[in-house]
């Protein structure tokens, strides 16, 4: 739309003036249509922290709608990937004290957001593997232990 104004005032030959908000409003509509399908530009035309916050609401809400809370001991974990925002969310059950694993822990999920940012799919699932010794060190496996929750991927 900005284009169009440009060429509208500073184009030697003359236009129509009625025909300009018409042609405004089309510029503008094909403006919107083709950068809503651009997942680059709609990442650079939303602020950070907007995006993160939509990412760790998203997360949450998946947590829920799956049914990840209904575990017998409160200990489940759900990562979630967005790859528009290009992040990666841990929503862990009251069952998960995240704050006291170790580095070990860090550095799967900095592995894990690093193959995101970059595509770099093995990078990802390096890190997702890499979750597992910190977790199974403060929820190790019991002798009635039952995996509870699909491990589908949706």
């Amino acid at each position: 739309a900005l284009v169009g104004l440009l060429v509208f005032l500073f184009h030697p030959q003359p236009f129509d003036e009625d025909l300009f908000p018409l042609a405004e409003v089309l510029l503008f509509l094909t403006g919107v249509t083709v950068s809503a399908g651009l997942d680059p530009l709609r990442r650079i035309l939303t602020p950070r922290k907007l995006r993160e916050e939509n990412v760790k609401t998203a997360a949450h809400a998946a947590f829920y709608e799956m049914g990840v809370s209904r575990t017998r001991g409160r200990t489940g974990v759900l990562v979630y990937v967005s790859l528009l925002e290009k992040r990666v969310e841990v929503a862990a059950d009251i069952g998960v004290d995240t704050a006291s694993l170790d580095s070990a822990w860090s550095e799967a999920l900095k592995s894990m957001q690093e193959g995101v940012e970059q595509g770099n799919f093995s990078r990802f699932l390096d890190g997702l593997q890499r979750m597992a010794p910190p977790l199974s060190k403060q929820l190790p496996r019991t002798a009635d232990d039952v995996n509870e929750l699909s491990n589908e991927v949706r």
